[in-house]
């Protein structure tokens, strides 16, 4: 299953899981939930894969949002960036990420900070 394989050993086949669960229409709390173990994976890429995956999603759980809001930290910009951008997906925010977005905007990345400024706009 793409669950299961967000356990794989070998990186790429955790991130194209990621990727794959992104392009689902609908997803069970399982996979949402394992998307969100998937933003502490030691691989940049699998991060960044499960960030965007979870952008996908208009209202993800509160565990999800607070999951996203400590990527917006992330070594990687472009799990920065895509944690950023799922955050902008979200059709309500609460107020802890909105502050986050809102300190983050100082970021070296242009990418990133476009992203997280998109976030703050109202949908």
């Amino acid at each position: 299953s793409l669950i299961g394989a967000l356990k794989d050993e070998v990186a790429k086949v955790r991130g194209s899981a990621a990727s794959a669960l992104g392009k689902r229409s609908t997803l069970p709390e399982s996979a949402i939930q394992s998307l969100i173990g998937a933003l502490n994976n030691e691989d940049a890429n699998v991060r960044g894969s499960a960030a965007f995956a979870l952008s996908k999603r208009s209202t993800l759980p509160e565990s999800a949002i607070q999951s996203l809001i400590g990527a917006l930290k992330d070594e990687d910009a472009n799990v920065r960036g895509s944690a950023a951008f799922a955050l902008s997906n979200q059709s309500t925010l609460p107020e802890s990420a909105i502050q986050s977005l809102i300190g983050a905007l100082q970021h070296e990345n242009a990418s990133v900070r476009e992203a997280r400024s998109s976030a703050l706009k109202p949908h």
